[in-house]
Parts: C-alpha cells; structure tokens; sequence
C-alpha cells in the first residue's frame, strides 16, 4: 500500500500495486483448501462497524474487477479500424478499466491497519501458549541428543 501510494495515482505502478493490496487483503476472507476463513474464525471480532462499507468495496473490487473482471468498472470493447474512405479494414478489442481512485485508498489503509490490530489481538492468546511452550521445552540444538 505504501509503495503505491509513494508511486501516486496516475503512475505505472498504481494498478499493479493496488491490485496486489486488494489481493492481499482479500485472501483471508474466501475459500481455501488449506486454511479456514478468517472472518469464520472465533477468535477474531469481525469487521470494525466503521470500516464495513470499505471491506465490502475491497471485496466487490476484487471479486469483479481483479479476479472475474465483470463489472460496471471494466468493459471490453470492439473498436472497428476504419480506412481514409471510412471502410472498415479491422475490428481490435480494448478493454477499458476503471481504477481504484486514490481517494479510496486512505479508507484501505485505515481497514488494514485496523485489520492488522485485530488479528494480532486474536492471536494473542496463541502466542502465549507457544512462548510458554518454547520456554518449558526449548528446541533442540543441532547435536544435541535427547533421550
């Protein structure tokens, strides 16, 4: 997130590294074969009331316009290649897409962070089950030998 909006809206990178953010933050909350959504968890809290809306734009973003690309937000197009006497001599595709504006992008970092908050406070407990456990029985070192 950072890096794209040091790189500002306009430039090369904006899309890409928006994209790879909206990605990112949509991950833990669909389907995966190798862990559970984090949203079905019961440790964690939910979505902060005030940031809903922005979670559901993020999604929505993703799901149409990254991931699917069916939405109001791109749209393909045929575009007919026309000679001096106005004939058609080729037909190409161009896709329009509509960005994710920058002035969105102050209301996705408020939700990562927010979001960074609450899962490190959901797994809190976790890690202080694995610190007392790393202290009660410390790895093995390698060479050493235990019976």
């Amino acid at each position: 997130m950072k890096l794209a909006v040091d790189a500002a809206e306009g430039s090369a990178l904006w899309e890409p590294l928006i994209s790879h953010a909206i990605t990112a933050y949509t991950r833990p909350f669909i389907l995966s074969k190798v862990r559970a959504r984090l949203d079905h968890m019961p440790e964690f809290p939910g979505i902060p009331n005030e940031l809903q809306d922005v979670h559901d734009t993020v999604r929505k973003y993703r799901n149409t316009t990254i991931a699917h690309s069916q939405s109001d937000l791109v749209m393909p197009l045929p575009i007919a290649i026309l000679d001096d006497t106005g004939n058609g001599k080729d037909v190409i595709g161009v896709t329009l897409i509509h960005p994710v504006p920058g002035a969105f992008i102050g209301h996705f970092a408020d939700l990562i962070m927010a979001m960074e908050d609450l899962v490190d406070q959901a797994t809190q407990p976790v890690l202080k089950r694995l610190r007392a456990w790393l202290n009660l029985d410390p790895p093995m070192l390698m060479g050493d030998r235990r019976s």
